[in-house]
Order: C-alpha cells, then structure tokens, then sequence
C-alpha cells in the first residue's frame, strides 16, 4: 500500500523567485510556511535561505525538510548553477525523501504567452546533451532528477516534453499549471509517464484569464493573477489526484506569484494555508 504523497512549500507561492533586493527575511519566509501547514519547503535561488551549516540549521529551526529546487540551464552554462542547488542538498541531511533537482532549460529572451518556444534539430541536440550532463552531474553527487517542463523555456510544449522522455532515461516533474498553459493534460501526462514520474508542482491556472494575454510577455500574465489557489482554475485536482493514487514523492504546492517590493507575507501565508487545507481534505 502506498504511504502516499508527501507536500511542501516553495518560495514562489511568496513572490520570491529570484535573489533581488526586497526580499522577506528568509525567517520570516520559514515561519509562513510552517504557519500554513507545510513540512517542507522548495529551495528556491541558492543562497537565499543560506549555504551549507546556516541552511541546514535554518531549517530545522522551523521544523521544515527540504523537497528539491529548480535548476535551469542555458546552452552555454558550465552547470554552476546545477552544482550551487547541488551543494545546498548536500548540506541538508536527507529524510524518507531526498530533495528532487528539478532541471529545465533556458528560453527565448523575452518570452511570449500563448507562444510556446520549439527548438530546431541542431539546438536541440544542444539542449538534450547538456540536460543529460546535469543530469549526470546530479546522480554523481547522490541525487536523482526530474525534467521539468516550463512555460518560459525551451521545452514548454507538451510535444517537446513527450520527445525528450523517450529519447532520455530522466524522470518527470509534473508542473500541472505549467503543462495547462502549454497546452498540455495533467491527468494525461501523469498516466502516460506515471512510471517515471519523481516530483509534482501542484499549480492551478485560469486559462481564462491567460487566453485574452496571448502575445503578451509572460512576466504580464504572472502579474494578473493566473496562478490562483487551487480549486479556481482549470486543474482537475480531484481527477489528478485519483491519478496518483500509487505516488509517493514529494508534492509541491506551488502559486507563482509576484507581490509588490516590501510587501509582507499575510495574504500570501492565508492563501497557502487555504491551498494546504484543501489538498488535506482532498487527499483524505
């Protein structure tokens, strides 16, 4: 019998996605995800919850395991991004579930929604070999990981995502919000991969919303509110999860979000909490 999903937190349902100033104190950002009821928490931009004994002691001051963290590469990317997220791991001790590097590819420079980016036979060639090298690299220091299709990059359509499964041995991130505004079906995907599927970002998105943006930058539909708290969008979440009845990694709630410069963590805390009580209901 499976012992079922385990769910975490990530910096992005907070508006923090990059290292920026105006950033919540990292304290301040852990005690919110405790205080929605979360026991895990995603990495998100190395350094910012700290490095190597002050991340790891950080942590277990909240109480909070560390799920995984997303790395994103660039054609001519010598991985030093993949070895920073790398390193982090590394300095957390890892529990029943160790965290899941998430590995994606860089994208066009000023994406566009409804948009998505295809690459052409020689970069992709490109972009498979260096996703293999990352991957290497992650199962070199002990870590298993997961690709993660996202709007934004270069493998966002869900045909590109199809293709680089089967010509590789990677796993799967499922991103559901990411994947319904390429196009694609998370219930689909999860049936067709479930074998392969190592880590899921739990994100729901108002297509409605999205599809009058078309042709717009991404950074404008983030900034409209598409990502909304489960239950509110296009996400089947009780169809996609009767799908991963038999998973057991980790389950990442996430609600990309930007907030305004200073703007402090309530209404976010409130609205991951009621994403954390209704995915306990839901799972029963």
């Amino acid at each position: 019998m499976s012992v079922g999903p385990a769910v975490a937190s990530a910096p992005c349902s907070f508006g923090i996605f990059d290292l920026e100033p105006g950033l919540p104190d990292p304290d301040q950002f852990l005690a919110a995800v405790r205080q929605a009821g979360y026991d895990a928490v995603d990495l998100g931009a190395p350094g910012y919850l700290g490095e190597g004994s002050s991340l790891r002691e950080r942590l277990e001051r909240h109480g909070l395991a560390l799920c995984g963290g997303w790395i994103q590469l660039a054609a001519d990317n010598d991985l030093a991004s993949a070895r920073a997220s790398l390193d982090a791991f590394a300095a957390v001790p890892a529990g029943a579930r160790p965290p899941v590097p998430t590995l994606a590819v860089d994208g066009p420079p000023s994406p566009i929604a409804g948009a998505p980016a295809r690459l052409g036979a020689s970069d992709w060639l490109t972009y498979r070999t260096l996703v293999m090298r990352a991957a290497a690299l992650c199962r070199e220091r002990g870590f298993e990981p997961a690709f993660h299709q996202h709007v934004g990059t270069w493998i966002e359509h869900p045909d590109d995502l199809d293709r680089l499964l089967e010509e590789t041995d990677l796993d799967l991130c499922l991103d559901t919000g990411h994947l319904l505004l390429a196009g694609g079906d998370p219930i689909a995907v999860a049936d067709r991969w479930g074998v392969r599927l190592r880590h899921v970002h739990l994100k729901d998105v108002r297509l409605d919303l999205a599809r009058p943006l078309h042709g717009q930058p991404l950074q404008e539909i983030w900034r409209r509110g598409i990502f909304c708290e489960l239950g509110e969008g296009a996400l089947d979440l009780p169809g996609f999860l009767a799908e991963l009845r038999d998973y057991a990694g980790w389950l990442v709630v996430e609600q990309d979000r930007i907030v305004a410069p200073g703007q402090d963590l309530s209404e976010a805390t409130a609205a991951q909490a009621r994403n954390r009580s209704l995915l306990r209901r839901a799972l029963g």
